[in-house]
């Protein structure tokens, strides 16, 4: 979608990675594998968007990186975007989960509430890991990194919430986006 609108594959993935990755800086070889760009588009893009003020480069040790301009007038706006672009994944997520029977607790964390809780999803149930690998990997390529999951049965997480695992308390402390929850504690 992003894409359509920026009217280069290229550029909309760019300007996705910089919004959804901080300040961080990256070198050209680095973004051409996270990415999965050609060096040569991915120069010219970086060139253009470096143009534009979107981004700032500098030489470190013989490399060129690229960061996002926090002075560019655009970039709330961007991201702003951005983060709209990414509901409408948490919905396609949410609706191929869908498929998946014997779900019981289906919770969104990490990379969806911008919180380090370990994870990205949890899902609690009788569930077919192969499945659930598979949707999420596919997801995985449109935010450009690994999407974590973390899969347990009803008696563990269970276990889990009455020994107040630290793990869990994180997640539940980051107001993760619950899709379901069968469970009252």
């Amino acid at each position: 979608m992003l894409e359509r609108i920026f009217g280069s594959t290229s550029r909309g993935k760019i300007i996705k990675f910089f919004c959804t990755h901080g300040f961080e800086k990256y070198y050209v070889r680095e973004l051409a594998r996270l990415l999965d760009i050609r060096l040569n588009a991915l120069s010219r893009e970086l060139d253009n968007l470096v143009h534009i003020g979107f981004l700032q480069a500098h030489m470190e040790k013989n490399r060129k990186y690229y960061a996002v301009d926090p002075a560019f007038p655009l970039l709330a706006e961007l991201k702003s975007l951005i983060v709209k672009s990414i509901v409408l994944l948490e919905k396609a997520i949410i609706k191929d989960m869908d498929l998946i029977h014997g779900i019981q607790v289906f919770m969104l964390t990490g990379i969806f509430v911008g919180a380090e809780t370990g994870t990205d999803i949890l899902l609690v149930g009788k569930i077919n890991k192969t499945k659930v690998q598979s949707i999420i990997h596919g997801f995985s390529k449109s935010f450009y990194q690994n999407l974590r999951f973390t899969l347990l049965s009803p008696a563990e997480y269970k276990y889990r919430l009455e020994v107040t695992d630290k793990f869990i308390h994180t997640i539940r402390s980051t107001s993760p986006i619950i899709i379901v929850n069968k469970y009252a504690g």
